[in-house]
């Protein structure tokens, strides 16, 4: 199918792009058929779709794919290199069991790091309701904390005083009310937990 260039994508374009989506043969020109939704593909393989942010998971919460189920990644950008990475997260229920290093996705991509000036990465887990600073460097945890609710979103760093810290927004929610429906994959927050929390940084030397 042609590029589109500099153009936006307009109605028309839209309508080619589905064309060409649904039929390649066709090169993009065209206008969308309309229709029944399509049937299953031969063989009865089961066509699955999912919400937006949703993963392939186990019966037991957990993700289908070998972990890591989650981590940070330092890239060189001069080199084009990777630098380290480390897991971000654990999964209690498998921590528990001597298992670690496992990372945890479960929701990880509506956290994010906060870089600091004096070379520290802070991020929270909702997973296992965790904070934790990494070292820039090296992807070391310098400091973690296990919170009573699922930390959210990024951390938000800022100096007051002359005092940094750096301040954490976490949510609670209800337990399931059958204890076979709990997730392995996640500690669930206490409702009563949930709101912002605060921490200062060691005073400068």
């Amino acid at each position: 199918m042609p590029a589109f260039g500099e153009d936006a994508i307009t109605a028309d374009n839209l309508d080619s792009l589905l064309v060409y989506l649904s039929n390649p043969a066709a090169g993009g020109r065209g206008r969308p058929a309309s229709g029944p939704p399509l049937p299953p593909p031969p063989g009865g393989v089961a066509r699955f779709t999912a919400p937006l942010g949703s993963m392939f998971v186990a019966k037991n919460g957990l993700s289908a794919i070998n972990p890591p189920w989650g981590q940070l990644t330092a890239y060189d950008l001069n080199k084009g290199t990777i630098v380290w990475q480390a897991p971000v997260g654990t999964v209690p229920a498998l921590a528990a069991k001597g298992i670690k290093n496992t990372g945890n996705g479960q929701r990880l991509h509506r956290n994010g790091p906060a870089a600091t000036a004096g070379g520290l990465i802070f991020i929270g887990t909702w997973a296992d309701r965790t904070v934790r600073a990494y070292d820039k460097d090296t992807g070391k945890i310098l400091w973690e904390k296990e919170l009573e609710a699922n930390p959210e979103g990024l951390a938000a760093v800022y100096e007051t005083g002359g005092r940094q810290y750096v301040a954490f927004c976490a949510s609670g929610i209800e337990p399931p009310e059958n204890p076979a429906e709990q997730s392995m994959a996640f500690t669930p927050g206490k409702l009563e937990a949930q709101g912002y929390y605060v921490f200062a940084l060691p005073k400068k030397k």
